[in-house]
């Protein structure tokens, strides 16, 4: 038995095996508070109010950043 089939052979029998799936279009920065955030700046804009679609626009870009650092 070659050494890599046999490693392969241990790790069957010793571990579990699970699948993750990683969908391209999900940045791994965006968690929930830039979901959040998202959503407070979609609701800004179908408010109509410019001074807080501002508000949340800024809030958002902050958040992406600070996500971004982590």
């Amino acid at each position: 038995m070659s050494s890599g089939r046999l490693l392969r052979q241990v790790l069957e029998d010793v571990t579990t095996t699970k699948t993750v799936t990683c969908y391209s279009n999900q940045k791994p920065w965006l968690n929930g508070e830039v979901r959040s955030l998202l959503k407070a700046r979609d609701a800004a804009f179908r408010s109509g109010d410019p001074h807080e679609l501002r508000r949340a626009r800024r809030e958002l870009t902050a958040g992406v950043k600070s996500a971004n650092m982590l």
